[in-house]
């Protein structure tokens, strides 16, 4: 082992300690660091190193897919993080009591060891994997650990440790160490700026690149691309799957959230604070609102970080089948879902006769109108008469204005003359995406004395035969007005029905390939939600039998091989060339007369060493020759010739000789 004494058992309890297996660990320390203590080792060759490898490899596929099945994802990813290094632990362990001290590298990657059996040998490359391990303990432990300075002290004084023996024997000790706890000083404030650095980052971002496909829906504030100049650029990333019973209806619309306060191109929802939604009695779901709920559909989403908007359609009667910690409501209708997975299906129970139900009864601040655009708005309502008219008549006349006179564009040209974007809009260019016709809608449906609310989700349109659900977009984005009409609020999309066909042409060549990799990873998602919870207490069973059978079946192969302590056996061929040496029944006979050999000192230098300490008197200029052809034996890719071979053979047999006769002729 390269690594200083004690380090890696240091590096073992650090880890243990942050993940909260220190009992465990401690015993795994003490097995590994007693391997400098004890003279036994263990003649492993490429055979007994690919077995525990593979046994490791299936333990850490089934601890994957267990994980995968019973947790959310990110969860299962904190949990297998924290418990690689105990799954690699078999593989260090055996090199720290092997004869070589290192593993070849055709034991750790198929590849490898499928050119090596081609070739009737292994790589010819030996790797010590005790830093890559010592780094894996430093991971693991960071991706469980607590925000505190105990974490980075600790990582700080391992790595320091691992660094001593390498420093510069030309500099002074205390010089080293200063500029060493320097660079941790400022490597600890550099974290702390990389930190706040994230935080600023995560509150910036999305703002900054809105328009992506994971930007998500703020419930108190929408920046609409009202007045921004140029092409409206859309991805075509899957956002939703939404999936039907067999003859049942679809929601053309799904509302993530809605906005009662408009002002120069942005609409904010006031005193929506959300309040908790008490799960049903069952505990399967969440009820949002009161009636009955014939039809059922199924919406696969994403939650970023774990919380996020719930689509849904007017009508919605409850949410069930989702993995989340808690739902909360707001007046607007808005419904949020905390500690949730990042993908996730849940199930809708709506009324499609329905309107949006859960949204509180209208108040003064739906009938608002923004200054800068309240003379106007109010002159074409006048001019419409749509003051004069029922309500219920009064948004067809609506819809007919804006399907005859208004055109849908992505693109904004340059305006001018101190007019807003919305008036311009009404005014001149008649061009423009849903978010001109869904904010002049809710505008002109206020002038008319008609409660109104912006809203913003997605347009269920596209159907894929492949996947057999209705794919939403990013660019599927829509956003439509909610009128109060006869004391129920409705859903009114004056947007002409021309933009899908607009959106999708501009799709991208290269889309349906993505569309077939995002299919594959929404099937292997769903999985832990398509199995009942007795059938993913089954698998779990079932994985775990496996992972013990493949566990007994690698364990039983490797002690029938020899793990209990085999010598090289006679005549028998190695796979390391050199192990079958005679010098080390030599060295086994020093070591019982105190004369051993260090685990990091060459043949040659023990040698020597005994022959200067004059303890083995027996021969000692012979030990230095036949330690000479036993390098040569191990090291070089020649080999030794038949006769030096032989010279070795015997000449080991002729000292053990002269040193028993040594021994019985003493008194």
């Amino acid at each position: 082992m390269k690594t200083p004494p004690l380090l890696l058992g240091a590096a073992l309890l650090f880890w243990g300690f942050e993940a909260g297996l220190l009992p465990l660990v401690a015993a795994l320390g003490v097995a590994l660091e007693a391997s400098r203590f004890v003279r036994w080792r263990w003649d492993a060759g490429l055979k007994e190193f690919s077995r525990i490898s593979d046994v490791c490899a299936v333990l850490l596929a089934a601890l994957t897919v267990y994980l995968y099945v019973t947790r959310p994802a990110q969860a299962a990813f904190i949990n297998l993080v924290r418990l690689v290094p105990l799954l690699v632990f078999p593989v260090v362990l055996a090199q720290a009591f092997s004869v070589r001290g290192a593993v070849d590298a055709a034991a750790l990657f198929a590849t490898l060891r499928r050119r090596g059996a081609a070739a009737g040998a292994g790589s010819g490359t030996f790797l010590d994997v005790s830093r890559p391990f010592l780094a894996l303990c430093v991971l693991a432990a960071a991706a469980v650990n607590v925000r505190t300075p105990v974490f980075y002290a600790g990582m700080f004084l391992l790595f320091s440790w691992l660094l001593w023996p390498l420093r510069p024997r030309y500099a002074r000790s205390y010089v080293w160490v200063l500029l060493l706890a320097l660079a941790g000083l400022l490597g600890y404030a550099g974290q702390a700026g990389l930190h706040n650095l994230q935080i600023l980052l995560e509150a910036r971002l999305p703002m900054l690149v809105f328009g992506s496909g994971e930007m998500p829906s703020d419930p108190y504030l929408s920046h609409t691309a009202i007045g921004q100049l140029g092409v409206i650029k859309q991805s075509g990333d899957i956002m939703l799957r939404v999936q039907r019973p067999a003859g049942g209806q679809t929601p053309r619309l799904l509302r993530e959230a809605s906005y009662d306060s408009y002002r120069s191109g942005e609409w904010r929802a006031r005193e929506a604070a959300f309040s908790w939604v008490p799960p049903s009695a069952a505990g399967e779901g969440w009820a949002v609102s009161g009636g009955k709920s014939p039809e059922k559909f199924l919406i696969y989403a994403r939650f970023p970080k774990g919380k996020g908007l719930l689509a849904l359609p007017a009508g919605a009667r409850a949410v069930s089948r989702l993995p989340a910690a808690e739902v909360s409501l707001n007046r607007l209708g808005a419904v949020r879902a905390d500690g949730a997975p990042g993908r996730a299906v849940y199930e809708v129970a709506w009324d499609p006769s329905s309107g949006p139900s859960r949204d509180s009864p209208p108040g003064p601040g739906d009938l608002a109108l923004p200054a800068e655009e309240a003379a106007l708005v109010r002159r074409i309502a006048g001019e419409l008469g749509l003051g004069r008219l029922p309500p219920g008549k009064a948004l067809p006349a609506l819809g007919n204005y804006f399907s005859r006179d208004f055109q849908y564009s992505l693109y904004q040209a340059e305006g001018g003359g101190g007019v807003s974007p919305v008036a311009r809009f009404l005014t001149r260019t008649r061009r423009g995406h849903c978010e001109f016709f869904g904010t002049a809608s809710v505008l002109l449906l206020r002038a008319a004395g008609i409660p109104a609310r912006y809203a913003v989700g997605y347009s269920v349109q596209e159907y894929s035969r492949l996947q057999k659900a209705f794919l939403v977009r990013q660019r599927h984005s829509h956003a439509w007005a909610l009128a109060y009409v006869d004391g129920a609020w409705r859903d009114v999309d004056n947007t002409p029905a021309s933009w899908f066909e607009e959106e999708a042409s501009r799709a991208a060549a290269m889309e349906p390939l993505g569309d077939i990799w995002s299919w594959l990873v929404y099937k292997f998602s769903t999985l832990r939600f398509e199995l009942p919870a007795s059938g993913g207490r089954r698998a779990a069973w079932l994985l775990a039998a496996l992972a013990a059978f493949f566990v007994l079946k690698g364990a039983y192969r490797i002690f029938k091989s020899g793990l209990s302590g085999r010598g090289i056996a006679p005549g028998a061929a190695p796979e390391v060339q050199g192990l079958d040496s005679e010098l080390y029944a030599v060295e086994k006979a020093l070591a019982g007369a105190g004369l051993g050999r260090r685990s990091w000192e060459p043949m040659r230098a023990w040698a020597r060493r005994v022959g200067e300490s004059g303890a083995g008197s027996t021969g000692a200029a012979e030990l230095e020759r036949l330690a000479a052809l036993h390098s040569r034996l191990r090291f070089d890719p020649a080999g030794l010739p038949a006769p030096e071979r032989e010279a070795l053979r015997a000449g080991a047999r002729d000292w053990l000789l002269k040193r028993r006769a040594e021994k019985r002729s003493q008194p």
